[in-house]
């Protein structure tokens, strides 16, 4: 486990998922390893334009529409392994983490402006009832604007605390309908 953990943490130093990650890469540990190197799609499965996709969901038994997302990550899961790199859109490709360790690991990565591909049907939704966008669709300066006076308060476990039964209800929620397919 420990092994995995510190390869992992070498995949995730290199890119610290930022669109510059040349200003926030550092060379601190040895197991730094090269985006390339971490398992996941290759040869006809990372053709791209959804061309590769098709070829990845039929060898996956998920050529059936609309795909089925929990026999999809499974799939993904179990052919490699931990964490893998899927091409996802056009040229672009995904990191895909199944092991919460790995997830703690990267929702703590400290970056003044990171980068994170954007929701789109966030932003459409926001744009279409002429709402303001939110943490989930900013970036660079304009979300660390909006997640400064918000962090401030985030951080204060009081302020937290008055939200942790309504958050625990819609996680269980989900669970729930996750686990049943409802």
């Amino acid at each position: 486990m420990k092994a995995m953990y510190k390869r992992c943490l070498g995949y995730l130093q290199l890119r610290r998922y930022s669109s510059n990650a040349a200003a926030t890469f550092s060379r601190e540990s040895p197991d730094v390893k090269p985006f390339k190197e971490i398992p996941g799609a290759t040869g006809k499965f990372t053709i791209p334009y959804y061309i590769g996709n098709t070829f990845l969901l039929k060898s996956l038994g998920c050529s059936e529409y609309p795909v089925d997302l929990k026999k999809l990550m499974t799939g993904i899961h179990k052919r490699y392994g931990d964490i893998a790199r899927i091409r996802t859109t056009t040229n672009k490709w995904g990191v895909f983490l199944f092991h919460p360790d790995f997830a703690k690991e990267v929702l703590e990565i400290q970056i003044r402006n990171p980068f994170r591909p954007p929701i789109d049907i966030l932003r459409i939704y926001n744009e279409k009832e002429n709402l303001s966008q939110s943490l989930a669709t900013l970036n660079g300066e304009e979300w660390a604007k909006l997640r400064k006076p918000s962090q401030e308060l985030i951080l204060r476990p009081v302020a937290v605390s008055a939200y942790v039964g309504s958050l625990s209800k819609v996680a269980d929620d989900f669970v729930e309908k996750y686990i049943h397919g409802g």
